[in-house]
């Protein structure tokens, strides 16, 4: 009687399906109290380096005590007539683009404007030609500069260019492109 069940119990082992389920219980339980760990290290390393970057951002903006402020400028075609939510999320596109074209160009205004505050401003074009020139005028300046052109799922044509992201830089600077242009 009890090599049947020994025999039945083995069988139920061996069977492929139960095998399988077997062991990937076996590693979850394995390896989830380690995915935990890694979870809260990363988490609190990377709360962490945004601290100590902003730390020394903050203390060396302080360290240069200079008067200019810096921004990005964010500047909407107003022919596309697009709606709020479009229009916030195109900022967003543009906001990250300038951000990291910033970044792999390695301009010297970018560590300013991040100490600063990242102020961003929101002004309006009138259509493709006014980007154009705006970009035109940026360039020969030395600003950074992102043209963000729409997937066309929504609200416009695919290929559409919504939105021109200048800077971040200084502010005098920028003024001169854009001091002429409307908040949005």
């Amino acid at each position: 009687m009890m090599r049947n069940r020994t025999f039945g119990l083995m069988n139920f082992i061996y069977d492929e399906s139960v095998r399988k389920s077997l062991s990937g219980f076996v590693i979850g339980l394995l390896v989830l109290p380690v995915l935990k760990i890694l979870q809260n290290l990363s988490k609190s390393a990377y709360t962490k380096c945004l601290d100590a970057c902003s730390c020394v951002l903050r203390k060396k903006r302080r360290a240069e005590s200079t008067s200019t402020e810096y921004k990005l400028v964010l500047c909407v075609r107003s022919d596309l007539a697009m709606g709020k939510g479009k229009i916030g999320a195109q900022c967003g596109h543009a906001s990250i683009g300038a951000y990291l074209s910033a970044v792999e160009t390695k301009s010297p205004y970018l560590e300013h404007w991040l100490s600063d505050g990242q102020r961003k401003v929101v002004l309006k074009i009138q259509d493709y030609e006014e980007m154009k020139a705006l970009r035109k005028e940026a360039k020969r300046l030395n600003l950074n500069t992102h043209v963000t052109c729409d997937a066309g799922r929504t609200q416009v044509p695919s290929g559409s260019y919504t939105v021109i992201a200048i800077g971040p830089g200084p502010e005098d600077l920028l003024n001169k492109i854009t001091g002429h242009l409307k908040l949005l």
